[in-house]
C-alpha cells in the first residue's frame, strides 16, 4: 500500500466489520445449493439463518444517490434464494449469501471482544471463504461470477466520556462540526447527526466509487449512556474482475475508511483509544 502509515489504535471503538463483494445474480443458487455449500464449509459454521435480501447497489460517477435509500419493488422470473447466513459457533463471525452478494462479518458480542485486525484477521478469512465459495460454484455448475461492486463497512460506538457528555457535544467528538456550535447556537442544541459523501479515485483519477460517513446519536446499553454510531462504508467497483482486483479495492476501501475516521474523530478521543501513528 502507498503512502503514509494508517494510523492505527490499540482501543477502538469497532463494533462490526463487514467486507463484501457483489456480482451479477446465479440464478442456478438455489435452496438445495445452499444445503451443499454449508456442507462444503464443513465444521466452520454451525448455524444457518435466513434474512431479507439486500438490495443492489452500484455507484456511479455523476449520480448523486440520497443518502437514505428508499426500498424499491423488484420483479423477478422464478424462485429467489434468500438471504441466508452461516455463523460460526459463538456467532461472533457469518457469511451471508444471496444470488448476487457474498458478506463475511466480525463482530463484537461482549465489552472485552478485541477487534481481530484486519491485515491477520478480517482480511485473510474474507478471501479464503470467498476462494471456497468460488470453488464451490465452480464445481456445481451453477454460473460465472462477474463482479461488479465491493463494500467494506466499520461501524462504531462512540460513548460518551471524559471527553463529551451530551449529544450536544457532538463538537468534542468529531472534526466534522464546530465545537463552538453548541456555546453561540441561538437556541439550546439537544441532539445532532451528519453525513458526508467522498469520491474514491484510481490512481490515474479514475472514478471507483465513493466512501460514506454518517454519524448517529444514539443510546448504549441498559443505563442508555449518550452514543454516536459512527459508520463508514467504501462502495466501489473491483480494480479487475479478478480475485487480486477484488482485493485490490477492499484494501484501497478500507485505507479510505481508516484515514477518514482518524480524520473525523478528535484528538481527544484519539488518545482515549490509543492512537499511534499517523
Amino acid at each position: 500500500m502507498n503512502g503514509p502509515a494508517l494510523p492505527y489504535f490499540s482501543d477502538p471503538p469497532l463494533q462490526e466489520v463487514a467486507v463484501s463483494v457483489q456480482f451479477e445474480p446465479l440464478q442456478r443458487l438455489v435452496v438445495p445449493e445452499i444445503g451443499l455449500l454449508w456442507q462444503h464449509y464443513g465444521s466452520k459454521y454451525h448455524h444457518v439463518e435466513q434474512h431479507p435480501l439486500l438490495p443492489s447497489k452500484i455507484e456511479r460517477i455523476g449520480v448523486r444517490p440520497p443518502f437514505l435509500r428508499k426500498p424499491t419493488l423488484q420483479l423477478v422470473d422464478g424462485p429467489v434464494l434468500p438471504r441466508v447466513w452461516f455463523l460460526s459457533e459463538d456467532e461472533r463471525e457469518l457469511i451471508q449469501i444471496q444470488q448476487d452478494r457474498f458478506v463475511r462479518n466480525w463482530r463484537k458480542l461482549e465489552k472485552d471482544d478485541d477487534y481481530p485486525r484486519y491485515d491477520d484477521h478480517i482480511r485473510p478469512e474474507f478471501l479464503s471463504d470467498l476462494r471456497d465459495f468460488y470453488d464451490f460454484v465452480s464445481k456445481n455448475s451453477i454460473g460465472d461470477i462477474v463482479p461488479n461492486q465491493c463494500e467494506v463497512t466499520y461501524s462504531n460506538l462512540i460513548a460518551s466520556g471524559e471527553c463529551w457528555a451530551t449529544h450536544a457535544d457532538i463538537g468534542k467528538a468529531f472534526t466534522a462540526w464546530s465545537h463552538t456550535y453548541a456555546q453561540t447556537s441561538r437556541y439550546e442544541l439537544e441532539d445532532a447527526r451528519f453525513s458526508i459523501r467522498y469520491l474514491i479515485r484510481a490512481e490515474d483519477g479514475d472514478f471507483l466509487g465513493r466512501l460514506y460517513v454518517t454519524a448517529e446519536p444514539m443510546f448504549i446499553g441498559i443505563d442508555e449512556t449518550p452514543g454516536f454510531r459512527l459508520d463508514l462504508v467504501s462502495r466501489g467497483r473491483p480494480l479487475s474482475p479478478a480475485l487480486e482486483g477484488i482485493m485490490g479495492f477492499i484494501d484501497l476501501g478500507r485505507e479510505h475508511i481508516v484515514r477518514a475516521f482518524a480524520d473525523v474523530t478528535t484528538p481527544d478521543l484519539h488518545r482515549i483509544w490509543g492512537r499511534q501513528g499517523n
